[in-house]
């Protein structure tokens, strides 16, 4: 990497392929590179090599909210507390620019340092470019998210996601946080 830093390359494989995935693939870098925000994974570049599609993420070390929650370490109310106040901030930021995650879970949020940076707009949903039109790339009654995360709106398709989507599946995370 430039300045001998590890970074992440996404690469969408190329038996994924398809003018859906290619446009979602495209959308996720384009919306995630507008969103700057302390904790938010940014982009740091991308492009198109011999066919295939990337983007460029900084290397985070550290582990998923997942990983953590699986090796049984249990949050103070205190640190939850903090850990959720920065993953809302995130979330809300986006929110007011216009774009949904769509997917919020422990496995979309990294820890560095004891701070969470969410991770993973593959799904989201908005209008950050609105020279893009503002197209769907998502076939009308897909249901795109993680089951047990999803509000009941987004599983069954009854209506377009927006931010509430987002609160409902930070409501779950909270659970698992402050529960353990």
């Amino acid at each position: 990497s430039a300045f001998g830093r590890p970074v992440v390359i996404k690469v969408l494989p190329p038996d994924m392929v398809s003018t859906q995935s290619t446009a979602r693939f495209k959308r996720e870098v384009d919306v995630t590179a507008h969103l700057q925000h302390p904790n938010i994974l940014p982009v740091l570049g991308a492009g198109a090599r011999e066919g295939l599609l990337y983007y460029i993420m900084p290397y985070v070390e550290g582990e998923s909210l997942r990983r953590r929650m699986e090796r049984g370490e249990r949050y103070s109310v205190v640190a939850a507390l903090r850990l959720l106040r920065e993953i809302a901030d995130a979330i809300a930021y986006a929110n007011e620019r216009g774009v949904i995650h769509r997917d919020i879970k422990p496995e979309n949020i990294l820890l560095s340092a004891e701070h969470a940076l969410v991770a993973d707009f593959g799904i989201a949903r908005g209008a950050i470019n609105p020279m893009s039109g503002g197209e769907a790339v998502t076939a009308t009654g897909v249901s795109l998210g993680t089951l047990g995360y999803m509000a009941p709106e987004q599983l069954f398709g009854s209506a377009v996601p927006d931010a509430r989507v987002d609160i409902y599946s930070l409501g779950v995370l909270a659970y698992e946080v402050l529960a353990g």
